[in-house]
């Protein structure tokens, strides 16, 4: 189903017409619009199928899928204040860092605001420490680690 028509436009972090390079929401999206149930043991293609919906309608699928990796922290720069003339550049942060990350640590909340205890438990140390894509992958790595373990898993 094409949701698009029906959700906010996107914000960029620039004030140019061309489209942000790494999307977010314009206003606030209440992720229990789109994913209804937390993700618990039994229920992950259930979630997985409406955590899809939500971030694919945000423009954000790239950020689970790897499509759209991490750019430098830090950039080099020519520096003109340098007193020296072999230190011509400096390092300084990356707005295009702040910005993924910025839309990376949505995407991160969104999965971890719609887990279960049981399920956060596997991934608590994740959440501050990896991106998107790394906290999406170990989610399908505990999903098929428990389906072949044996443990109940039912869909």
């Amino acid at each position: 189903a094409e949701l698009s028509n029906h959700l906010p436009s996107m914000a960029s972090s620039t004030s140019s017409s061309s489209p942000p390079k790494y999307p977010y929401p314009s206003e606030e999206v209440n992720v229990t619009d789109f994913v209804r149930i937390k993700l618990s043991l039994t229920n992950y293609y259930t979630w997985r199928h409406q955590m899809l919906g939500l971030i694919g309608s945000q423009n954000l699928a790239g950020f689970i899928n790897g499509e759209i990796p991490a750019p430098p922290e830090k950039i080099t720069v020519p520096d003109d204040d340098s007193s020296t003339t072999e230190e011509r550049t400096k390092e300084i942060e990356n707005q295009d860092y702040k910005d993924w990350e910025r839309s990376d640590s949505l995407v991160r909340r969104w999965i971890a605001e719609t887990m279960d205890e049981c399920v956060f438990k596997y991934v608590h140390g994740l959440q501050t420490a990896v991106t998107a894509v790394d906290m999406w992958t170990q989610l399908e790595s505990i999903v098929h680690t428990t389906k072949s373990g044996g443990a109940a898993y039912e869909e």
